[in-house]
């Protein structure tokens, strides 16, 4: 681990370098860029759950059809299709983006070992 945090330091070093500034500096921006990126991805989540809610209006308006047999099973499979993918997509921005805001030390740390690993 030791050798990792090392390795982190000397490629953050670098790339504060590139940049002009002190590591301490890019820091700071990372935990910026996080309270940022969480404030997004919240957004995000609650445009899903908006799109949960309208797709469950859907299911339900082909599901009330569908018992007349006008054949709109159709439209509340996939709509319920729908609510499952953009509930799936909900929970990882909630996650994601509280994660950013209310540590964004991790969210910096997190970021930072992605971009050393894509090296």
């Amino acid at each position: 681990m030791e050798q990792f945090t090392q390795e982190m330091l000397k490629r953050l070093d670098a790339l504060a370098s590139k940049l002009g500034m002190a590591a301490t500096a890019l820091w700071g921006f990372y935990i910026r860029q996080a309270r940022i990126t969480g404030a997004i991805e919240l957004v995000c989540f609650f445009l899903c759950i908006s799109g949960v809610f309208l797709c469950n209006r859907w299911r339900a308006l082909c599901w009330s059809k569908t018992e007349k047999g006008d054949g709109y099973i159709w439209g509340a499979l996939w709509s319920g299709l729908g609510m499952f993918g953009l509930s799936a997509l909900a929970i990882g921005f909630l996650y994601w983006g509280a994660t950013a805001i209310f540590n964004p030390g991790y969210w910096a740390f997190q970021t930072i070992v992605d971009q050393l690993k894509g090296q």
